[in-house]
């Protein structure tokens, strides 16, 4: 049991900081500025720090969350990146509830760096598939997942 939530905190943490990076560098190629981080840091009025931490910690639940709950709804699926595909879809349906929830508290919410909506909802997706493989490949590593 110790095992599986050190390594759900390490795959969550190591897996959020590559999504971070990704979407980094995805905006630095066109794709939508996407910080939610800054937007945690806005609705709650926390500091930027605190953001970051904050999205860390969601990033360690969710990892957490797929080895106690969804690893085993996964089990006919016999490919661990079809696996982390599925997972990162569960997790973008997970933010964007969240999301949704964070609309509705802050009315003055920070607008993505771009109006296309295909283009950030798009964007968004593939952060978190980046963020459900690597969290099924570092557990598979590790033979958690």
């Amino acid at each position: 049991m110790l095992n599986k939530i050190v390594s759900g905190i390490i795959s969550g943490v190591i897996a959020t900081a590559f999504m971070s990076l990704f979407m980094y560098v995805a905006s630095s190629v066109g794709m939508p500025t996407s910080a939610p981080q800054e937007l945690i840091e806005y609705v709650f009025g926390v500091t930027l720090i605190s953001g970051w931490i904050f999205h860390f910690i969601i990033g360690i639940v969710l990892a957490l969350l797929y080895i106690f709950i969804f690893r085993q709804m996964l089990t006919a699926v016999n490919s661990w990146f079809i696996k982390g595909i599925i997972f990162g879809f569960i997790a973008f349906l997970i933010a964007q509830i969240g999301f949704f929830g964070l609309e509705q508290a802050a009315y003055d919410m920070p607008n993505p760096s771009s109006d296309d909506t295909v283009l950030v909802v798009t964007g968004g997706l593939i952060g978190h598939l980046v963020f459900g493989i690597m969290v099924v490949l570092l557990l598979k590593k590790t033979k958690t997942a």
